[in-house]
């Protein structure tokens, strides 16, 4: 998720929609209260036990959140009490906002990657996470009367529960098995150091969380990772090579055609930093005037600092590898081709 936090975390339980992808597997779309943003996937899966595993849980911050949870799985005819284990795709308030919640209610075990400070530092020290973040937003020319959007805080402080439950570290090479089989975790950093994806070879599944979309929408946990796009781009060859059929993403409907959604995030990602570069080329400026010289206007808070993070990954990544440097001697930072 991204940008300011919701006015309100309320929502209504009645939206959610439920689909038996396989049999024994359910997409739980979930709605949210992010402007532009209408829902998040978790997935229940049937069990050789007789319970479910239940993927991601949804966001936190309000007592609609659960009711929805509670919601989607009633209709698939399961009760909290049916959870055996809660997997994690990634440490974001939308897939993991209500886990402390499942567990307390469930007594299922939770597995997920334990990389996920990206998050969790900002629900442990949010002072020092908002004031780190308003700094870097003024270095990279946010202009002061809007350094707070870009500073908020609150998707880490409302939108997950603190804190967080006591989990089994999932690794790459982990698993877990359902009746379909054993699923087998990837690490898939880029998105959130956190993130993994899920396969199960034999009927060629994948749940791919956040990694790759219907659109090219990328967002990137920039600052703990040495370089967020590189890991994307190396996420999105590593599942290239994977025998899939269908791919359950975090948000929207199943993608039937995975090599051709996983070649198009490539292929964009590819342009977006060739844009970045002419960009850069044009003359020295910040992040947030490359911004308005790569994209197209934001149409809101929200989106602007999506641009923003994605911005400052890519700039990052030409850094690195040797394209552009960073004039720091300003109050804000200038980015130009190097000489």
């Amino acid at each position: 998720m991204v940008g300011p936090g919701p006015t309100s975390w309320s929502i209504d339980p009645s939206a959610v929609e439920t689909y038996e992808v396989r049999p024994g597997l359910w997409q739980l779309r979930l709605p949210v209260a992010w402007p532009g943003i209408s829902h998040v996937n978790a997935f229940l899966l049937d069990r050789s036990d007789g319970g479910v595993t239940l993927v991601d849980c949804g966001s936190a911050g309000d007592d609609s959140c659960w009711d929805t949870l509670v919601t989607a799985l009633g209709r698939t005819g399961h009760a909290i009490a049916d959870v055996r284990e809660l997997v994690i795709t990634h440490a974001h308030s939308d897939h993991f906002g209500l886990a402390r919640q499942v567990v307390e209610e469930s007594g299922c075990r939770m597995r997920m990657h334990p990389a996920h400070e990206a998050f969790t530092d900002g629900m442990d020290d949010p002072d020092r996470i908002h004031a780190a973040r308003g700094r870097r937003a003024l270095r990279e020319g946010v202009p002061p009367e809007l350094v707070h959007l870009y500073a908020d805080i609150r998707e880490e402080a409302e939108g997950c529960q603190a804190p967080l439950p006591g989990f089994e570290p999932l690794h790459d090479g982990g698993s877990f098995e359902t009746v379909h089989g054993t699923w087998l975790a990837l690490e898939t950093p880029g998105h959130a150091p956190s993130h993994l994806v899920f396969h199960q070879p034999e009927q060629r599944l994948l749940l791919v969380a956040d990694l790759v979309s219907r659109i090219f929408a990328p967002w990137f946990d920039y600052g703990y990772t040495d370089d967020t796009v590189a890991e994307f781009a190396g996420s999105l060859e590593r599942v290239s090579r994977l025998d899939a059929e269908l791919a359950l993403p975090g948000h929207g409907r199943p993608l039937e055609d995975v090599a051709g959604v996983v070649r198009m995030h490539r292929e964009e990602l590819v342009k977006r930093l060739a844009d970045t570069m002419t960009a850069v080329a044009a003359g020295p400026t910040h992040a947030y005037g490359l911004c308005a010289r790569v994209f197209e206007p934001a149409g809101d808070a929200d989106a602007a600092v999506w641009q923003m993070v994605e911005m400052i990954a890519y700039l990052r990544h030409l850094r690195l590898t040797g394209r552009i440097e960073r004039d720091e001697s300003g109050e804000t930072f200038a980015y130009r081709p190097t000489a």
